[in-house]
């Protein structure tokens, strides 16, 4: 999965959780729901790249002289934050 992919995704999925907990709250007389707010919502991946190579070359690890796919790993961390406004009631104070 890209990593555009999978914000957009948690950001859907975060945002329909809201709204189905709101109306759950509603529904079932629980209180008045969830007022407007911004939440701030932190993300921290670990994104891999991982790369093949065809190798005829000796591998020390594995020693074989045949044909054989070498792969490349590369990992990096992204962490960043985000402001997500959702709706829900208007606060009593606005």
């Amino acid at each position: 999965m890209e990593l555009k992919d999978f914000i957009k995704n948690a950001i859907i999925s975060i945002s329909e959780g809201v709204n189905q907990g709101h109306g759950y709250i509603v529904e079932n007389n629980l209180g008045k729901g969830i007022y407007d707010t911004v939440k701030y919502v932190t993300f921290d991946i670990a994104v891999t790249n991982v790369s093949s190579e065809k190798s005829d070359t000796l591998d020390v690890i594995n020693i074989n002289t045949e044909d054989k796919n070498t792969q490349y790993t590369n990992i990096s961390r992204i962490n960043f934050g985000l402001e997500i406004n959702l709706k829900g009631l208007k606060a009593k104070n606005q």
